[in-house]
């Protein structure tokens, strides 16, 4: 059974008063957590950094350009068909500060 490496970021955007936003993933039945509340973020591309990706994510999914700060990692192991899974998990805090970020948000 092949090892897969993967690396995954996400962020916990806050704003001034101390709310912070996240995203309901869409109500299709065959996404995996359909419909259930998660943090901003996604798994790096090819030999991106995670610092670049979070800055993509956070581009793709709220359209805005900000600086978060790392906070922490994390591995997780899983098993599936193809083999083991380790998610090697970077979790950034961002100041989401309304009056200067006009984040995409529906």
């Amino acid at each position: 059974m092949a090892e897969i490496q993967k690396t995954v970021t996400s962020v916990i955007p806050v704003n001034p008063k101390a709310e912070v936003l996240l995203q309901q993933r869409d109500d299709c039945p065959d996404l995996l957590y359909a419909g259930m509340w998660t943090l901003f973020g996604g798994s790096a591309e090819n030999e991106e950094t995670p610092n670049n990706a979070i800055h993509r994510e956070l581009l793709e999914e709220l359209g805005i350009e900000i600086n978060p700060v790392f906070w922490m990692s994390y591995v997780c192991s899983a098993r599936s068909i193809e083999g083991e899974i380790k998610t090697t998990n970077y979790v950034y805090i961002a100041s989401l500060d309304p009056e200067k970020n006009s984040a995409n948000v529906e």
